[in-house]
C-alpha cells in the first residue's frame, strides 16, 4: 500500500500582492495492510451513538452497545487540533469509563465454529489528566487480568493513542489465556466477558474494541509499532502546530486584524493592517483532501510534464528562428 500524506504549510506573504508559496513534504511508504474486515467478529465504537467507519481499513466500529454500567464521554472531540495525524484518530476521542466502579462488555462470538485463535485489540488514550498515576486500571477475560494496573499517561503522555492487543485461544468453548484456562469468560448466550476494574487511581475507561478472529497480522498491530517508533516525530509536529495557532491568535489580537475567507485552501487569510506581515498556516487537511482524490498526483506530474515540453519546443523553435 503506498500512503501519501501532505506535512507543510502555506506561507502567505504580502507586499502589495498577495504571494502564495507552499512547502510539501509527500510522505510515499510502503505500509503493511490495515485491519483485516473480513476477520472482525466484532468492532466498537465505544462511549458514542454513531457508528465510525474506518477509511483505511472499511471496518465498521458500532455505535456504543453490549455493555452493563459506565458513563458515556466525548471529551476528547473538544480538543481536536491536540490529537497527532494517525489512523482513525476519531475513534479516540469518545470512550465509555466507569464512574467510581467497574463496567463489563459482553462481546457477541461467532455463532458458528467458535474455537480458534483470536486477537483483542483494546484502543485507550487520555484525555483528562497531565501527569501519570493518576488513572490506573486494570481489564479482565472473565476472571483473567489480561492488563494490569494500566496508566495511559505513563505508557503514551496526553492525546496519544495506545493500542493493547491480548491474544487468546477459544478451544471447546473455552477461553485458553496463555496455556491456562480461564473461568466465566464467556456466558450461556456465547459471548466475550469483558470486565474494567477500578485500581489503585480514578476510574477505568476505554475508547474502542476490535475482536479479530485470526492473528496479529490480521489486525492493525504492524501500523501501530510503526506509529509508536515515530512518536516523537508526530509529538513534535503537533507541538509546532499548537504553537504556530497560538502565535497567530496572539498576534492577530495586538494587530486588530480581519479575516478574509480562501475558500479554495480551507483556511483563513489574516490581512495585515499597516505593514508587511508574513503566517504560516496548516493546509494539511485541503491538501490530503485532494490528494484523495483517485489519480489527482498523477494527474498533476502529467500535466507537469505536458507543460515542460511545449516550453520546451517554444524555445527550440524560437533558437531554429
Amino acid at each position: 500500500m503506498i500512503r501519501i500524506r501532505y506535512h507543510g504549510h502555506i506561507i502567505i506573504s504580502m507586499k502589495g500582492i498577495f504571494l502564495l508559496t507552499t512547502t510539501i513534504h509527500i510522505l510515499l511508504s510502503l505500509v503493511h495492510a490495515s485491519l483485516d474486515k473480513s476477520k472482525v467478529v466484532v468492532a466498537i465504537n465505544c462511549g458514542s451513538r454513531i457508528p465510525y467507519v474506518s477509511e483505511e481499513s472499511e471496518v465498521i466500529y458500532e455505535a456504543d452497545k453490549y455493555y452493563y454500567a459506565g458513563v458515556e464521554s466525548s471529551l476528547g472531540e473538544e480538543y481536536k487540533n491536540a490529537w497527532p495525524d494517525y489512523q482513525d484518530i476519531k475513534l479516540y476521542h469518545s470512550e465509555r469509563f466507569g464512574k467510581d466502579e467497574e463496567f463489563n462488555y459482553n462481546l457477541p462470538l461467532p455463532k458458528t465454529n467458535m474455537d480458534g485463535h483470536y486477537v483483542l485489540t483494546l484502543k485507550f488514550s487520555e484525555v483528562f489528566f497531565d501527569s501519570a498515576k493518576q488513572k490506573v486500571f486494570d481489564v479482565r477475560i472473565g476472571s483473567q487480568v489480561i492488563v494490569k494496573g494500566l496508566d495511559i499517561y505513563e505508557k503514551v503522555g496526553k492525546f496519544i493513542p495506545l493500542d493493547v492487543f491480548v491474544e487468546f485461544d477459544i478451544k471447546n468453548g473455552k477461553v485458553i489465556y496463555q496455556g491456562t484456562e480461564v473461568t466465566s469468560a464467556i456466558t450461556p448466550s456465547n459471548n466475550l466477558v469483558l470486565n474494567f476494574i477500578k485500581g489503585k487511581a480514578d476510574n477505568p475507561k476505554v475508547n474502542a474494541i476490535v475482536l479479530v478472529k485470526g492473528n496479529l497480522e490480521d489486525t492493525d498491530y504492524a501500523e501501530y509499532q510503526e506509529f509508536v517508533k515515530n512518536k516523537e516525530k508526530f509529538n513534535k509536529l503537533k507541538e509546532q502546530r499548537l504553537q504556530e495557532e497560538r502565535r497567530v491568535k496572539i498576534q492577530g489580537k495586538l494587530r486588530g486584524e480581519e479575516d478574509l475567507d480562501l475558500s479554495g485552501f480551507g483556511h483563513r487569510l489574516v490581512k495585515g493592517s499597516s505593514k508587511d506581515v508574513e503566517e504560516v498556516y496548516p493546509a494539511k487537511e485541503a491538501i490530503n483532501n485532494f490528494l484523495n482524490i483517485p489519480y489527482a498526483l498523477e494527474a498533476v506530474l502529467i500535466g507537469f510534464v505536458v507543460l515542460f515540453f511545449i516550453i520546451f519546443n517554444i524555445v527550440i523553435l524560437s533558437v531554429h528562428n
